[in-house]
């Protein structure tokens, strides 16, 4: 008798069980030794135990028969109408691989080597030109002048456009009110990006609703700024996607309430490990140094290079000597590759932490917790050349558009306009499917191939849900980024009108227009930038979630009750007639 597998499903929950040679089992989660999987003490399905178990009652069950092997078989619940993904779709199909990605083998290594080499080489081009180029302007004070002065010369700009202004009206610049200025946002950037947590738990229907409708009506004002000034491209431009954002409004209007759970869950995850977002606040320390160590080494191997092109070794009549495309093609590669790499080293650490919070809570529940240390140390050793892998497509993409736009300064052709923008939009597609990636990877330790083959099954299987879910959220995210923003900069001018007035950096007017702008820019940037690595950390917990639920709603069901009540409810709402789970 061969062995078959059924599904017991009814209006709450889905039991599988089995029959083996005549005898009932059903499928029930048993511990499994942590040791071996990827994330805590979770397993995939494949790897849990059978127990013995009456079948339910008749009229409580209704059975679905498949052959054999469970991976095969399809569901009403798994056949994914409603978007749920449970253990017997995606799990079952792919559990072989899960297999072999819970171990803990370092993937994708030749990508992550070549990223180390890269960097090395950085260094040397850097420490073996750079004496050249000392060489060549420190005997010439015109050319020293030149070059000290492309570097400086935002700096000159603003002091002398700026500051000199207001010292002409009897303004003068304290340096202790700078300072004063800067830590004063700071401190208030962190107080309202920390505070923004809370406000979105308890608003997080309400803020996605704003959101929605903050897009129609920007469009609505486009179209009617461009009628009122004659713009007729910028008026139908704003006019069709006025419709088009009301129409997308109306349609996703009752899926609001899922995505407002999945938002609570991931902001939940987040404040219980919320140690994870250090990682997001030195990232912006390491992008900020990297950036200096490439604009010097690009300049050194740019001028050098330039010097060393046939034609160019005279050129005291040109002001911009000819630069070689390949080695400037290179730099630019180098430049994203680094980037992305470290963005997404910060989006798996995240989402490791987040998918430890989900099957194992115990592992996950304190500021800094196992779970953000292990989910770092994966991401930068096992999963490290997975990272390196998916970030030199995208690197590839950004370095080939710079060219481009480079090219359109002097050729603005049709052609080259329309190549920049399939690649503007092949790099949103690639940096979309690698942000799903990733998520894989850090929950199961693939490569990166076997993570892509997982995010297609995945949107196979969820459709547009997954898209519109993550867009709704992330609407919500960069609204809230430009309130802090918005905020930190009102609060930072009342601060200069009223406690720290003697110490502010025009301390004889704080009152002028210029004085308070400034602060009021300074303040939104800090907002805006403090908040956007807040919500970038939030964004990559989202992404999981939408992940974990897809694939273990058991677990959830098991491991935080309270939350997954919720969001079984609101797909209830959304979706009455297919949900089953």
């Amino acid at each position: 008798m061969s062995n078959q597998h059924y599904y017991a499903a009814n209006a709450d929950q889905q039991q599988p069980i089995m029959v083996v040679q005549g005898t009932v089992v059903s499928q029930q989660p048993q511990p499994v030794p942590a040791s071996n999987h990827y994330i805590g003490s979770h397993a995939p399905v494949s790897a849990q135990p059978y127990s013995v178990a009456p079948p339910p009652p008749a009229s409580q069950a209704t059975l679905y028969v498949s052959e054999d092997k469970a991976s095969t078989a399809t569901n009403p619940i798994g056949d994914n109408k409603m978007g749920i993904v449970t253990p017997f779709s995606i799990q079952e199909e792919y559990a072989h691989e899960r297999d072999r990605g819970q171990s803990r083998q370092y993937r994708d290594v030749p990508f992550a080597v070549l990223f180390i080499v890269h960097l090395l080489v950085m260094g040397f081009a850097c420490a073996s030109n750079s004496h050249k180029l000392y060489g060549k302007y420190a005997g010439s004070n015109d050319e020293g002048r030149r070059l000290y002065g492309s570097v400086t010369y935002i700096g000159d700009y603003i002091g002398s456009r700026v500051l000199d202004e207001d010292q002409q009206e009897g303004d003068a610049v304290d340096p202790d009110g700078i300072i004063s200025l800067l830590v004063i946002s700071g401190v208030l950037a962190f107080i309202l990006s920390a505070l923004s947590l809370s406000f979105m738990t308890y608003f997080a229907e309400g803020l996605i609703k704003i959101a929605l409708i903050f897009n129609v009506a920007m469009y609505g004002v486009m179209a009617l700024f461009g009628f009122a000034v004659g713009a007729a491209g910028m008026a139908f431009m704003g006019l069709f996607l006025f419709a088009f954002s009301a129409w997308y409004t109306y349609k996703v209007w009752d899926r609001i309430p899922f995505a407002a759970a999945n938002l609570k869950t991931a902001i939940t995850s987040i404040r219980a490990n919320i140690g994870v977002t250090v990682f997001g606040y030195l990232s912006l320390f390491v992008l900020f140094g990297w950036s200096m160590w490439w604009a010097i080494t690009a300049i050194v191997v740019l001028d050098v290079s330039a010097d060393n092109m046939e034609g160019n070794e005279g050129g005291e009549d040109e002001e911009l000597p000819e630069v070689n495309g390949v080695v400037l093609f290179l730099l630019l590669l180098s430049f994203y590759w680094t980037q992305q790499v470290i963005k997404n080293v910060v989006h798996v650490t995240v989402a490791g932490t987040v998918g430890t919070w989900w099957f194992t809570p115990e592992e996950a529940n304190a500021c800094c917790s196992p779970a953000v240390r292990d989910s770092f140390v994966r991401a930068t050793t096992y999963s490290f050349g997975s990272i390196c892998f998916g970030s030199l497509i995208v690197a590839i993409i950004e370095a080939t558009r710079e060219m481009v736009r480079q090219a359109r300064e002097s050729d603005d052709g049709i052609l080259v306009c329309l190549a920049d923008c399939c690649l503007g939009c092949l790099e949103s597609i690639a940096e979309y499917f690698n942000m799903w990636a990733y998520v894989f990877v850090a929950l199961y330790g693939f490569g990166f191939v076997e993570a892509g083959k997982n995010v297609i099954q995945l949107f196979k299987s969820r459709g547009w849900t997954t898209i519109i879910t993550d867009n709704l959220i992330s609407n919500v995210l960069f609204l809230i980024c430009l309130g802090v923003g918005v905020i930190t900069g009102l609060l930072v001018d009342l601060f200069m009108m009223g406690p720290i007035k003697n110490g502010s950096i025009f301390s004889e007017d704080v009152s002028s227009g210029s004085a308070l702008f400034i602060a009021f820019v300074i303040g939104f940037l800090f907002g805006y930038l403090w908040s956007s690595v807040l919500m970038g950390t939030l964004s990559s917990a989202v992404s999981t979630v939408i992940v974990c639920y897809a694939e273990a709603p058991t677990e959830f069901d098991q491991n935080h009750p309270q939350l997954s009540q919720e969001m079984r409810a609101t797909w209830r709402q959304a979706w009455p007639v297919d949900f089953k789970y």
